[in-house]
């Protein structure tokens, strides 16, 4: 899986761009391009495991993951050292 999220699957997704010129905005072409999901590194430590181990999370599942605790342990899982994650002061 090279480049997907590893809870929710997500994955990039071929779509199209317009490109428009002139003054009146008229259609030139359209243009394929790639949408891919904004993904992050994170270490995670799975419940009955003693070792870190490394997954690619995108944004979403991070930001839920952060939120909410029971999402966490539905899958067994602690997300440490994220880049999002708030500092306490």
């Amino acid at each position: 899986m090279a480049f997907q999220c590893d809870f929710c699957g997500k994955k990039p997704i071929v779509g199209g761009r317009e490109l428009r010129t002139g003054t009146r905005g008229f259609l030139k072409k359209r243009i394929k391009r790639v949408f891919r999901p904004n993904l992050r590194w994170v270490k995670i430590k799975v419940r009955n495991e003693k070792a870190l181990s490394r997954a690619r999370i995108c944004s979403k599942c991070l930001k839920r993951a952060r939120k909410e605790e029971r999402w966490q342990a539905e899958r067994g899982l602690l997300i440490l050292n994220t880049r999002l994650q708030s500092r306490p002061s």
